[in-house]
């Protein structure tokens, strides 16, 4: 088919930005020989025990679900939505606003508030946290910031 097994343009140095010490494997439909990835992973770290996880059960991500009360200002959820999304891995769900029922997507600091299909939705946003339950203070400081203390809720 042609494929080849290489990286695409400047996609090491990128990696290489976020991680200097990465083993870099270029694969095609991800065929991957991973018992050399393994062995790799070991010979880098002294062994699969090599040093100690970061993982606690404090840090650990949690699921947090956001209700709406009531219609809740367009303005007022994207302000309320960006500031939380620097503590979360992904925000999902559906809120009602003045604008109709908004389905809300984000990934970092990418958040998308579009018209949300015709149909039942439930009026909930999950919001699954990088810092574990420590995010909750980050949400309710949300809340309160952008002015839907009482309409939001977690």
């Amino acid at each position: 088919d042609g494929v080849q097994d290489v990286l695409p343009e400047g996609m090491e140095a990128a990696i290489r930005a976020v991680s200097p010490e990465a083993v870099i494997r270029a694969a095609t439909y991800c065929e991957v020989d991973t018992d050399a990835v393994l062995a790799a992973m070991e010979e880098q770290t002294g062994g699969p025990a090599g040093r100690e996880t970061t993982n606690t059960y404090e840090s650990r991500p949690v699921i947090f679900l956001l209700h709406c009360k009531a219609e809740v200002p367009y303005d007022k959820l994207k302000t309320c939505l960006l500031q939380i999304a620097a503590e979360a891995y992904r925000i999902k769900g559906f809120a009602p606003t003045e604008r109709g029922m908004i389905s809300v997507s984000a990934t970092g600091d990418q958040l998308e508030l579009e018209p949300a299909p015709q149909g039942e939705l439930e009026n909930r946003i999950a919001v699954i946290s990088k810092t574990g339950f420590r995010a909750m203070s980050v949400i309710t400081a949300a809340i309160d910031n952008s002015g839907l203390k009482g309409t939001l809720c977690v």
